[in-house]
């Protein structure tokens, strides 16, 4: 975030009357903090205030640069490490601080299945690259409410700065030292600028534009916005001794209206723009020139001007805390949660949307704590006589060796996580083996020849009579433990150059992978994830019925004609993976395919009055050539989803898992229209419904064993045990 000028000492968040510090600046930095934390309380309730990121951007590519730019003016030179020494005073001890309490918070607050992830994220925060790791994990930043977030996910922004701290002024150094003798010096740092802001600004609109969700943290797509702001200062310098004049002078009523212009487009824009139309690229565009408006009004003084309201004391407040409230508002929102299940307030730590009324006493707990932070800890040690007087490297070295060591603490306390789920993963890995080995030779249509409390284990427990005695304390695998998945099966054959049987990411290429018994008779498992998930049970079954099984799988992507409702690189990019399949289909000896996908999934169904009807359609039109062409469709009923909701729920209770477990009607509730188009095709629908639930409750855990890895997915034990079953549904089609 962007930091202004110090405040006085004797008062630590006291307006100060320094000419340097303009209250209309802290008051942009009071409305783009509150429209982060709205934001990201309930979107609903300010659909764009993300924008206020932008703005601190651009604020801090104005005063930075403009700093550095009077520096060279002076001296002809940038004292670099004066200058990353004042950054390191300013912005280091809040930051550690906020990241030590909620690496506390998360070992008292958090279930252990998820803290080595939290501790990986904080560690990143503390060496600012949480950004790029979140880039590399293709986090959705908008899709913040499907599921539990990082607690420093907004770390992403703070590494964005750091980093072009350390970058901008040996940027601005370079051209004035270098590029300066050659053309005049105010040129040389304008075309720098330029020279990195222009393919900034084209890099972060062709990232949204794919729908690539890395545009939103990596710092080549942010470098422009900060750019921006260097260039607002740059506009500003004058030569000394020139006052302006004409309607330039700062109290004309050009920069009068410049202010309302300003601070209009930024309030409309964060009650009105929506994150569906993509952001940043092209979209930052009106929020970042609004913000360049309003630093270039430079806070007039006339009659009517906003002075007077901007200059309040709560505004002042909240624009001088700015720093702190956006360091400690998302830890508290995401771990508020936890707290209130840890206290049994609550099932589940899942993070909802607050009440505008709900805002009021969190805002204030928040700005609580951000006062007490810039008290306490930023301004004593910032301003302390002692740390004043440290030179630039001894700062920059104890800066350094805190980092390191609130680091190995969170990679100490990351171990100690590990190491419990590593001891229960030897323990539940013999178990899982012994159910899995269960699977052999297929030589009874019954799952068992007799039954007993590890031969019940699974689906059996619902549907074998012989079963209904048992009942099991334990849940293999457990929550947090890693699991078999359709992922570590291992491919006879696959197509040459691929990489993942289930392709995601920028990959849309068909990719066929080979499973079961090579030259037997050859069937196909089409769709996206949820396809992929039935991989254990369909490798087993090829196995053991002498079938060659081909996987067509792409992440997101079911085989239809009806184009999701989603970024337009990825429908692009699903059609014509969709498209391919067909063609490999039809290409292939098939004599069965067996389709499923996510049933959750929204389509592009336009204003139709039936969006079901049309998203059926698309469905009929993919399946349709390959019934001409005489293949057997089979259509595989979606799996029970759980929701977001349940699996956190289980998380916080893994030794009761089945307290979080949903009602079937809301497992069931997605609908996509599949079965109208096998219906309309006369083709064979596989329910394995009753596999999952009973007695009107689709159980997180069946039979003692776990049947999900997350919100919908299933985990592969329970997968495999399925095999059976899925053998009487589909092996009568051959």
């Amino acid at each position: 975030m962007a930091a202004l000028a110090p405040p006085s000492r004797r008062a630590p968040v006291r307006a100060s009357t320094r000419s340097d510090l303009r209250p209309d600046l802290q008051a942009v930095r009071a409305l783009a903090v509150l429209g982060v934390f709205v934001y990201h309380a309930n979107p609903a309730l300010l659909s764009g205030g993300l924008v206020g990121v932008d703005v601190f951007f651009v604020l801090s590519g104005y005063l930075i640069s403009s700093h550095l730019f009077g520096e060279l003016d002076r001296t002809g030179s940038i004292g670099l490490g004066r200058f990353w020494a004042r950054r390191a005073r300013r912005l280091l001890p809040a930051s550690l601080t906020v990241l030590g309490v909620t690496a506390v918070a998360v070992a008292v607050l958090v279930p252990v299945s998820i803290r080595e992830r939290f501790y990986s994220d904080i560690t990143a925060a503390v060496f600012y690259s949480a950004n790029w790791l979140f880039a590399s994990q293709s986090v959705d930043y908008f899709s913040q409410a499907s599921g539990v977030e990082s607690p420093v996910l907004h770390f992403w922004s703070l590494g964005v700065e750091e980093q072009l701290y350390a970058f901008w002024p040996l940027l601005l150094l370079g051209a004035a030292t270098w590029v300066g003798r050659l053309v005049r010096p105010r040129a040389a740092l304008l075309g720098a600028v330029l020279l990195v802001s222009v393919p900034s600004f084209v890099v972060g609109a062709v990232l949204v534009a794919q729908g690539d969700p890395s545009a939103y943290f990596v710092t080549t797509a942010r470098v422009w916005e900060f750019g921006a702001g260097a260039l607002v200062g740059l506009a500003m310098r004058r030569d000394a001794g020139v006052r302006d004049t004409g309607p330039f002078r700062y109290d004309s009523p050009l920069r009068l209206a410049a202010s309302y212009v300003g601070w209009a487009v930024l309030l409309a824009y964060m009650a009105l723009f929506r994150v569906e139309l993509g952001f940043p690229g092209l979209n930052a565009v009106v929020p970042v020139a609004a913000t360049a408006l309003l630093i270039w009004a430079r806070d007039p003084q006339a009659r009517w001007s906003l002075a007077r309201p901007l200059a309040a004391r709560p505004v002042q407040l909240v624009g001088e805390t700015s720093y702190s409230i956006y360091l400690w508002h998302w830890p508290v929102l995401v771990l508020l949660p936890f707290a209130l299940t840890a206290w049994g307030v609550t099932d589940e730590p899942s993070r909802t949307a607050l009440r505008w009324w709900q805002l009021i006493p969190v805002g204030l707990a928040v700005t609580g704590l951000a006062w007490l932070t810039v008290r306490l800890v930023e301004n004593p040690v910032r301003f302390h006589p002692w740390a004043m007087r440290l030179p630039p490297r001894r700062v920059l070295v104890l800066g350094l060796a805190s980092m390191l060591v609130l680091a190995a603490g969170v990679q100490a306390a990351s171990l100690g996580a590990g190491r419990s789920l590593d001891e229960r993963q030897l323990a539940d890995q013999a178990a899982q083996d012994d159910l899995v080995s269960r699977i052999g030779p297929r030589s009874t249509s019954k799952p068992a020849a007799t039954w007993d409390a590890e031969s019940c284990r699974g689906p059996s427990a619902l549907v074998e009579p012989e079963c209904a005695r048992f009942t099991w304390d334990d849940v293999v695998p457990a929550v947090g433990v890693e699991e078999e998945t359709a992922a570590n099966l291992t491919p006879i054959s696959k197509t040459a150059g691929s990489g993942t049987c289930l392709s995601y990411g920028s990959d849309y290429a068909v990719h066929d992978c080979v499973y079961g018994v090579r030259g037997g008779t050859a069937v196909a498992l089409v769709g996206d994830s949820h396809a992929f998930q039935w991989l254990p049970a369909f490798e087993a079954t090829a196995r053991r019925n002498d079938l060659e099984l081909h996987l067509f799988a792409r992440s997101g992507c079911p085989l239809t004609e009806t184009p999701r409702e989603a970024p337009a690189a990825h429908v692009a990019g699903c059609m014509s993976w969709s498209h391919g399949v067909q063609e490999a289909l039809l290409a292939g000896r098939f004599r069965t395919v067996v389709v499923s996908s996510f049933a959750g999934l929204a389509y592009d169904t336009g204003s139709a009055a039936d969006p079901d009807q049309v998203s059926a359609a698309g469905f009929e039109a993919a399946w349709a050539p390959l019934v001409r062409s005489g293949i057997e469709v089979v259509v595989l009923r979606d799996t029970p989803s759980i929701g977001s909701g349940a699996w956190a729920c289980a998380q916080a209770h893994p030794d009761d898992v089945n307290r979080c477990s949903p009602t079937k009607a809301a497992a069931m509730r997605n609908d996509d229209g599949r079965r109208d188009a096998a219906a309309a095709l006369g083709l064979r629908v596989l329910d394995l419904t009753r596999y999952f639930c009973a007695d009107g409750t689709c159980p997180v855990a069946v039979g003692g064993v776990r049947v999900y890895r997350d919100a919908n997915h299933l985990t592969g034990t329970f997968s495999v045990l399925l095999t059976p079953y899925l053998e009487r549904e589909l092996l009568p089609l051959r």
